[in-house]
């Protein structure tokens, strides 16, 4: 768990984030990211002792080490500290889709990110009043005093995928829907889906050398009974369009693959990793998608 330091009064104070409690709230209509940031605050003790009261944290969340903030938050309460003390307090900040796109461009695995913070403290002194007072006691502020700090953290892989996404509304691997069956072809249909499944399933790994060869796989069954659906698709122009994208994907993606790596073209052979990026699994899988739904779609009209 990530852990920083700082010096308030000559005290060491403490502030660390669980990345296991970060939270991610408000869907696709108003997606925030709760952050917890526990702090150990201490005022000193005995004459050294300086009671403060600790304001709300200003706070800029930056991904991937850039200079620039991608959204901003406050704690909301106010503490006072006089002794010793531990506590949490949570931060929101608010996102947009536009920014999450923009997050899962650049993420390759974790959730690489960090804080700026900025705390503000008022100290006090207690004064004992007079007898006959209404109060035995006053609190008289005497100083604001600011200081800054800055802490990493990292969202493993596995639950920014599984856990925030679906929370912020945000599903990056769903990108057309397809029908689940089709009649004419039913085992090869199956198959290109299935095979297309396991290529989203890749992507939202980060194995993108694994989604282009799914997806090669995914083109292969309807490419090797196109000559046979001919029949069944009236129009000729609409078949000709089918057959040669189908055809040109298909030897499209066997030269890439065979091109790039020594693996064999079927996907069930493990991979070398690193010759796609994201971008080119997401085209691949973008056009494969596009040919088995517009393939189904020919399929399904012309069915007798």
């Amino acid at each position: 768990m990530p852990e920083e330091i700082f010096y308030f009064n000559s005290t060491c104070n403490k502030y660390s984030i669980d990345p296991t409690e970060i939270k991610s709230v408000g869907g696709p209509e108003s997606p925030k990211l709760q952050i917890l940031l526990a702090l150990e605050m201490d005022p000193g003790q005995g004459e050294q002792s300086q009671p403060f009261i600790l304001l709300p944290i200003d706070a800029k969340l930056k991904v991937f080490d850039s200079p620039i903030g991608i959204s901003s938050g406050s704690s909301i309460p106010s503490f006072t500290v006089s002794k010793k003390i531990s506590f949490k307090v949570m931060i929101e900040f608010e996102l947009s889709s536009y920014k999450i796109l923009k997050i899962e461009e650049r993420r390759i695995d974790n959730l690489k990110a960090s804080l700026d913070l900025t705390f503000r403290a008022l100290k006090f002194e207690i004064i004992s009043l007079p007898p006959g007072s209404s109060k035995r006691k006053l609190n008289v502020l005497t100083d604001l005093s600011s200081f800054y700090g800055s802490i990493g953290f990292e969202i493993p892989h596995s639950q920014w995928i599984s856990k925030h996404l679906p929370e912020l509304g945000w599903d990056s691997s769903t990108l057309i829907e397809l029908p689940s069956a089709n009649k004419l072809i039913p085992d090869e249909y199956s198959q290109s889906l299935a095979e297309l499944g396991k290529a989203n399933e890749y992507f939202t790994k980060g194995d993108y050398d694994k989604v282009v060869a799914h997806c090669r796989s995914a083109i292969e069954p309807i490419k090797e009974r196109l000559p046979s659906l001919k029949n069944y698709i009236e129009s000729r122009n609409e078949f000709d369009w089918i057959k040669k994208i189908n055809e040109s994907t298909f030897i499209w993606l066997d030269t890439v693959i065979k091109a790039t790596s020594n693996y064999s073209s079927k996907a069930h052979h493990a991979p070398s990793i690193g010759h796609f990026s994201k971008h080119d699994a997401q085209v691949v899988q973008l056009i494969t998608t596009a040919i088995i739904a517009y393939a189904g779609k020919c399929i399904s009209e012309h069915s007798p």
